[in-house]
This record gives structure tokens, C-alpha cells and sequence, in this order.
């Protein structure tokens, strides 16, 4: 197994197998963040989200499966209650499509085509 730090307080961890939200590394590195740090001063609550990708399935460079587990973190901001998951495919076109409207909600503004209607009651 591999542990680096990237950047912003980010760790990767590069290990054989498959893994998911469920497997046991997951769970053990969980229950390591899921333990308050208490010291002499102060007790210390730790925070953490945690985007899995699979190679070479979900990616077949470093950059690759590293944007595939910040697309997946980036799900997690959604649904607040998950703090693990596993990319797939379905996030990155979710992500697409909430971008593409957006896109085109910035261009509508831009050349004033939205019309406002008033309906009385």
C-alpha cells in the first residue's frame, strides 16, 4: 500500500483489490476519523470525505484517477449525509449536465432572452 498527500490537506491512497464504500480499508480508515483526537487542551473532531476510483477501470493515468475521485467528492457536497463514494460514470454526466444548463442559463441572461410573466390570482 501507498500513502502521499497531494495538496489542500489530501491524501491518496494507492492499494491492491477493488475497493468501494464498503471494503475494509474504507471502513478502518472510517473509524480512524470517526474517533474525536482528545488532548490535554482540546478535543478535535475530524472531518473528512472520501472519493473512490478503480484502475484501470475508472482511469488509466494518475491525473485520471485523480479527477475521478474529486468528481466523486464533489457528489458527496450534494448529499451532505455520505461522506464515502465510489465514482462512476453517472456522477461525471450529472455534473455535465448540471453544467451545460447553467451554461446555457448564463447565455440566456447575457442576451436578455428570459421574459417574466405576472399571473394574478
Amino acid at each position: 500500500d501507498l500513502l502521499g498527500i497531494t495538496y489542500n490537506n489530501e491524501f491518496l491512497i494507492a492499494t491492491r483489490g477493488k475497493l468501494d464504500e464498503e471494503s475494509d480499508l474504507i471502513n478502518k480508515i472510517i473509524k480512524r476519523f470517526e474517533a474525536p483526537l482528545i488532548s490535554d487542551l482540546y478535543t478535535v473532531i475530524l472531518k473528512y470525505k472520501i472519493g473512490i476510483a478503480n484502475y484501470p477501470k475508472m482511469g488509466k493515468s494518475f491525473e485520471q484517477m485523480q479527477d475521478r475521485c474529486d468528481l466523486a467528492i464533489t457528489s458527496i457536497y450534494e448529499n451532505s449525509l455520505r461522506n464515502t463514494v465510489l465514482y462512476t460514470d453517472t456522477i461525471l454526466k450529472e455534473l455535465n449536465e448540471e453544467n451545460s444548463i447553467r451554461n446555457e442559463i448564463e447565455v440566456a441572461l447575457l442576451k436578455r432572452e428570459f421574459v417574466m410573466y405576472y399571473q394574478p390570482k
